[in-house]
């Protein structure tokens, strides 16, 4: 179901029931979202629960929780958020089996939260995609603010002449900037730095692309 296009669908006798755990506005918006979606939201993932999601915040010991859940076999589901993915690995080593990145739009965050419920088996790769995450952010952290600037103009889909226009500098200095920023993102080429930068989007502030 792609972003935009989701709307309430209760399934009646096919309801299912989650532990949802946290406090405030966003815990409220999960709720009722899905409980349209068919799941019946208890506060204790102990009663009867299928499955838990876990909203971190008030000083909640997220590992804790999430390993005592994971204890009684109960799927469970961490919201983080990629720009602190080292979070989401201690949850997943802790027994999470399913992350969801708490910053991606509403509609889009009720049906990555309902497919990481029901998903399965996805443990080891998850791990894998999340320290690929953390390789990334520090990576990305290395570049200077300018070269910043340059790679989210190319991830943008600006020609190195067009960025060197906008920031009213030589072509030169925006291909020395280019070649900074392979050597810190570790790439042997543009179209590649390019990629990186569409994965790391929220820290280049590209709101307009997708992770």
């Amino acid at each position: 179901m792609g972003p935009g296009t989701w709307a309430p669908q209760p399934r009646g006798g096919d309801a299912r029931t989650v532990g949802l755990l946290g406090v405030g506005v966003l815990r409220a918006v999960l709720a009722t979202g899905l409980a349209a979606l068919g799941w019946t939201c208890v506060a204790d993932p102990a009663t009867a629960a299928q499955a838990a999601l876990i909203i971190p915040g008030g000083g909640m010991a997220v590992a804790k929780v999430v390993a005592e859940c994971a204890a009684r076999a109960i799927p469970t589901v961490v919201l983080g958020s990629v720009r602190s993915p080292q979070e989401m690995i201690i949850a997943v080593h802790a027994g999470a089996t399913g992350v969801v990145d708490r910053d991606l739009p509403v509609l889009d965050l009720l049906d990555a939260v309902q497919g990481a419920l029901t998903a399965t088996g996805r443990r080891d790769g998850l791990l894998d995609a999340l320290r690929g995450r953390l390789v990334l952010q520090d990576r990305i952290d290395r570049l200077t603010g300018r070269e910043r600037a340059v790679l989210a103009g190319l991830a943008s889909g600006r020609a190195a002449a067009e960025i060197a226009r906008r920031d009213q500098v030589s072509i030169a200095t925006v291909r020395a900037h280019i070649r900074s920023i392979l050597h810190k993102l570790d790439v042997p080429s543009q179209l590649a730095a390019v990629a990186e930068g569409r994965r790391g989007w929220r820290e280049l502030n590209l709101a307009d692309h997708d992770p």
